[in-house]
């Protein structure tokens, strides 16, 4: 059985109200973070974020 998973990613900072986000499912390229990222693959996956302010 393959089940789906959702994940947010937030940021804060001190200096920027609005810092950008981006993420990467798996080995896939970075892009922007704009809402929830789905993941429905079979067995675990990684999801890197970064912030910049």
């Amino acid at each position: 059985m393959t089940a789906t998973a959702t994940a947010t990613a937030t940021a804060t900072d001190s200096r920027d109200r609005s810092p950008s986000i981006e993420v990467a499912v798996g080995a896939g390229d970075w892009r922007d973070h704009t809402g929830p990222v789905t993941v429905s693959d079979e067995g675990a996956t990684t999801i890197n974020r970064l912030s910049c302010g």
